[in-house]
């Protein structure tokens, strides 16, 4: 989970770490992620602002972003898995997802 986050101004990273089962950080498992953009995900409804703004055409249905089998929407680099495509009730469903699109995005990127 996202514990802290950095930046002046504008994001440059955040600091994520593993909780026990009582919700606390397990200790020597946090660790610092370079990054400029940070996209949570909360409740069950897709906020897909940013997918409308990338001009990517959503379903009709779910509301969330149209993809590929690999989870690739219709502009080349930019994928979508988990909840923002449909409601998960599992998590490990959430996750077998997660690892199947992102051998897609291995694919695209090798």
């Amino acid at each position: 989970t996202v514990v802290d986050i950095e930046g002046n101004g504008r994001l440059s990273g955040v600091t994520i770490a593993q909780l026990g089962k009582r919700g606390g950080i397990i200790p020597g498992s946090k660790r610092k992620i370079a990054c400029d953009t940070l996209l949570l995900s909360v409740g069950l409804i897709p906020e897909n602002e940013l997918s409308r703004e990338a001009g990517i055409v959503l379903d009709d249905i779910t509301g969330g972003p149209q993809v590929n089998e690999r989870g690739q929407t219709g502009i080349p680099g930019i994928f979508a898995c988990g909840n923002v495509l449909q409601v998960h009730d599992i998590v490990d469903n959430v996750s077998l997802e997660a690892e199947y699109i992102v051998e897609g995005v291995a694919e695209y990127l090798l």
